[in-house]
């Protein structure tokens, strides 16, 4: 008899808490939305290309150094820029600064025939860390070589005679 009075009750209870657990309101969380910021490709409209600014260490470099920005043309992430010596010539250094105005952020130099900078898309803006190790945007490049010596060609025309 007991058996059947505490079967009852757990009944009663189940059906009790069925009932009312149907009527509580229940709040979910939605999980959170994280989008990624993208940049722009770079372009020489969004990131110029200037000559090397009064001060800064490419200042009485040439400027007939080839400069290529690379990046995906969808929401980039990183971009590569490289600053090729000029066809013909002959260099000791090249060198890559990236800008703000006139202010230098970055300077990347070497004594190949290019030098290549990655640079890395942070909240919608082309940065690069500084010399200080802080991330900096930058909206400027300059591109310059020191130019050993310039080329020297010689074609030959076939003459169609005397």
């Amino acid at each position: 008899m007991y058996n059947k009075i505490i079967l009852l009750i757990i009944l009663s209870i189940v059906n009790f808490y069925d009932k009312v657990n149907g009527c509580l309101p229940v709040i979910t969380t939605p999980a959170p939305i994280t989008t990624t910021v993208c940049c722009q490709p770079l372009t020489i409209a969004s990131h110029p290309r200037i000559p090397a600014p009064a001060g800064t260490p490419a200042a009485n470099l040439d400027e007939c150094a080839m400069l290529r920005r690379s990046s995906a043309t969808v929401c980039p992430v990183t971009a590569t820029l490289t600053c090729t010596r000029a066809t013909g010539t002959s260099t000791s250094e090249i060198m890559l600064q990236l800008l703000n105005g006139n202010a230098l952020i970055r300077n990347f130099q070497g004594t190949g025939s290019s030098i290549t900078a990655t640079v890395n898309c942070v909240n919608g803006l082309w940065t690069t860390t500084n010399a200080a190790g802080v991330v900096t945007p930058f909206s400027q490049i300059s591109c310059s070589q020191l130019t050993v010596s310039g080329g020297d060609v010689v074609e030959n025309i076939p003459a169609t005679g005397r």
